[in-house]
Formats: structure tokens, sequence, C-alpha cells
């Protein structure tokens, strides 16, 4: 279960305009990041971990109709997935994937964030179904 660790100062109830949107991403993710004494990047610690939930909270809560679109499309992609002796057959097979957006504030938070590498991938796409682009374990 993801919580915020926002500061009641940022939290608004309402859709942010465009123009605000940067601003109250840097600025509240900064405060975070701070606050949780700026975790480096260590898929082993809790507190990497704590602070890459607050990313994806912020993403799911600022943008909402790219995870509508992203959660649409990949029920989509699950309902017509290939078995897992056809994938291996084309020699491809992807355990997830990175929204675009979130994807940039990953990479703009942690540039040396080790997204494609196999051991971060199984930690973050088993904390974060979501972004899970198969129904098998692999």
């Amino acid at each position: 279960m993801l919580y915020s660790l926002m500061p009641d100062d940022l939290s608004i109830g309402y859709e942010i305009e465009e123009r605000d949107k940067a601003w109250y991403i840097s600025e509240g993710l900064l405060r975070i990041y701070e606050r949780l004494g700026k975790p480096e990047v260590d898929i082993s610690s809790p507190t990497f971990w704590l602070m890459i939930d607050q990313i994806v909270l912020v993403w799911h809560k600022l943008f909402p109709k790219e995870v509508a679109d992203w959660e649409h499309d990949r029920a989509i992609d699950l309902a017509v997935e290939r078995s897992i002796s056809e994938s291996a057959k084309s020699g491809f097979a992807r355990m997830g994937a990175y929204p675009p957006t979130l994807f940039r504030l990953l990479k703009g938070f942690y540039p040396d964030i080790p997204l494609s590498k196999r051991p971060f991938q199984r930690q973050f796409f088993n904390r974060y179904p979501l972004f899970r682009t198969t129904k098998y374990r692999i």
C-alpha cells in the first residue's frame, strides 16, 4: 500500500494545471528526498524503495489520464498475450514496461537507476504489478 509523504501545503484535490506540474513534482519530491536522507540507488535499501513509492504515487495522482490509458492498454495486452513457448521461439520475453512520464520521473530523479537490469526489474514489477506486461513468472 502506497502512502504519501507529500507535505500538506503541496497537496491539491483537483487536476493540476500543466504549468504547475513541473513545480509540484520537483518541489514535492525534493522535499521528500531530503526528508528521507537523500537515498542513493540501492535496490536492497528500504529507504530507496520508499522514495520510488513516492515517485510512483506522484505519477499516479498527477497523470490520471496516462494511468487510465496505461491500465486499458495493459488489459488488452494481457488478453492477447502469447504463451511462454511462443515467446521463447521468438527469443523475446519482457517482464514489464514503464509509462513514458513515469520513466522520465525516475530517470530525472535517479539518472543512474538500473531500469533495464533484471534484479531491479524483478523487484519493481513485483512491487508494482500495474507495470507487469505478462501473466507469467519470468
